[in-house]
């Protein structure tokens, strides 16, 4: 952080349209800057869920919350959008550094966070 202002090391670039999104597969990159010389990142988890506003939608079990998919050797991932709603996809991956405190190292996860509205076609 320099100065105060927080700089996105993680980010999620778009491989079709967002508008009009429906019951369809949906692709994207998830490249970072500066830190991988802005190179896709392969084999990267993704974090997906659903948000559950007011809790109207009954989720069976809890795998059914957050789902854990990865990024193929290029960088990519798909995913079918099985109910219309706002999606959330979380790339995380660890940073080639540690943080230092009190002579003890700790490791640094880093994020790029993309929320999705889907429409469901009537």
């Amino acid at each position: 952080m320099k100065n105060g202002i927080l700089k996105a090391v993680l980010g999620i670039v778009i491989l079709l349209c967002l508008y009009g999104v429906s019951f369809s597969h949906f692709a994207v990159i998830l490249p970072l800057d500066d830190i991988v010389n802005g190179k896709p990142l392969p084999f990267c988890r993704v974090e997906v869920e659903y948000f559950n506003e007011g809790k109207k939608v009954k989720v069976p079990k809890s795998p059914y919350i957050t789902q854990v998919i990865k990024t193929d050797a290029n960088g990519v991932f798909a995913y079918s959008f099985p109910k219309g709603g706002w999606w959330g996809f979380s790339a995380i991956t660890d940073a080639p550094y540690k943080l230092k405190k009190d002579g003890k190292e700790y490791p640094v996860e880093l994020g790029g966070i993309m929320w999705v509205k889907v429409r469901e076609m009537r």
